[in-house]
């Protein structure tokens, strides 16, 4: 036990009755008992990418050292060209998340001269607590860690129990889809700790190695856009972006264009749906209202060279295990969505609309639920994971002890609540799609501006 512990133990017991380090104990105990018992193993060397996105029973500890100038410059910069209110303060600085030299110790490894730069969207902005890209090689050419030449480091901004994108990504892991791998990490600047963020995979070169055998396929990103002719342009090429083909996201927006009609057997020229089944079952399981169903914005789409076909790969999911309920029927509310329907159909991507309107795959969609259901959905491991990792990041949050335990009970109510809802909703599910599909251009964003 450090010394600077000692400041609690103030005349809880009568320290004269015991030698002095068992009153010590004694009065921690009485006072804060995880503190007795919080003690963390020595941070484990990271000699690999599998030791780097591990998480048994060590947090990452990254300790980022910068000139203030230049922190100032990554925390208060903004990727786009209005103001915007970020920690209760107008930002009109603009510097399109541009990259600062840095150093970095990653579990006592230090590393010099890196670039680190802001990322993220409305719903992440902090300028005290900024989501943060670390790139190795930005002023070294050539230069890894462990194989990778990135680190992705989320806030956790939206998320006050610290643990919704480690669950999310390693449920879609677990039902077989490719998804990055993610840890948590206590992360510092200059000696202050900013907290427990979110280590999340990038999706890069790497990562479609691991999953796909090969990178040479076209991988896009699209933030607030659907399968339509000119929303597709906007689908961000993050491999190939010499070429930037998007031809056959072109003939996907093409066979969507009116849902109720699309071709299936065409689509499935394009797109592996099966795989999208898959992925869409596990969004709405884990009510991932801001994902490609629930709001056309965090994904992934890679054209897989072996097939030719698009499969999903999730992003963003800070905002699952999501509880809010309607006012009138009592189901998952979308904040974008105005309709209050079954939590198996409260979607609006396009993709998913075709495909509950086609019989056969109407179908096949309800039985992959039930699938996942029975197969993958587990609620009381998922709780004792969520148990487990709530003690280890207890000591490092910056939230208040109340919030950060309001958090973990909606979490949990959830988890153990959705199987039983989600069966209930399959005794007698829609025969139709019920949701009204937003028009070309509409915005995904409006909640957060």
């Amino acid at each position: 036990m450090q010394v600077a512990t000692m400041f609690v133990c103030r005349s809880v017991v009568p320290v004269g009755r015991y030698p002095f380090y068992l009153a010590v104990f004694i009065q921690l105990a009485a006072v804060s008992p995880w503190l007795l018992f919080s003690a963390e193993p020595e941070p484990v060397t990271i000699a690999s990418v599998e030791q780097l996105y591990a998480f048994d029973e060590n947090l990452l500890k990254i300790e980022l050292f910068m000139d203030k100038d230049a922190w100032d410059k990554v925390r208060f910069s903004w990727r786009g060209k209005k103001k915007q209110k970020v920690d209760g303060n107008w930002i009109t600085t603009t510097s399109d998340y541009e990259h600062q030299p840095g150093d970095v110790i990653i579990n006592g490894v230090k590393i010099r001269n890196i670039g680190i730069r802001k990322k993220g969207g409305q719903g992440s902005l902090s300028a005290q607590r900024p989501s943060l890209k670390l790139k190795f090689n930005k002023y070294k050419k050539g230069r890894e860690f462990v194989g990778i030449k990135d680190l992705t480091l989320n806030n956790n901004k939206q998320d006050p129990s610290q643990i919704r994108q480690y669950l999310s990504y390693k449920y879609f892991r677990r039902v077989g889809l490719p998804a990055p791998r993610c840890n948590l990490a206590k992360v510092f600047i200059n000696g202050k700790s900013l907290g427990i963020y979110s280590n999340v995979e990038p999706i890069k070169k790497e990562f479609l190695k691991e999953h796909f055998g090969s990178s040479k396929g076209s991988l896009y990103e699209s933030t607030a856009h659907d399968f339509q002719p000119r929303a597709v342009e906007q689908f961000e090429a993050k491999t190939n972006k010499k070429t930037d083909d998007k031809s056959h996201l072109k003939k996907v927006a093409a066979l969507l264009e009116n849902v109720e009609t699309t071709d299936i057997d065409e689509l499935s020229k394009l797109v592996d749906l099966e795989q999208f089944l898959d992925f869409w079952v596990a969004e709405m399981l884990l009510s991932h209202w801001d994902g490609y169903a629930g709001n056309r914005n965090n994904f992934f789409v890679y054209q897989n060279p072996k097939t030719d076909l698009f499969e999903f790969l999730p992003w963003g999911t800070d905002q699952t295990f999501d509880v809010r309920m309607g006012s009138r029927t009592g189901q998952i509310l979308n904040p974008f969505m105005s309709e209050e329907t079954p939590q198996i159909i409260h979607a609006k991507g396009r993709l998913c609309a075709a495909l509950y309107a086609n019989p056969k795959y109407r179908t096949k969609y309800l039985k992959f639920v039930r699938r996942q259901l029975k197969n993958n959905w587990d609620a009381p491991v998922m709780l004792a994971e969520v148990n487990r990792v709530a003690e280890l990041i207890r000591p490092h949050i910056h939230l208040q002890e109340d919030g950060f335990n309001e958090a973990l009970a909606t979490l949990q109510k959830y988890i153990m609540g959705v199987a039983t809802r989600i069966s209930r909703e399959l005794e007698d599910p829609p025969e139709r799609w019920l949701v009204t599909l937003p028009e070309e251009g509409a915005s995904s964003l409006d909640l957060d501006e």
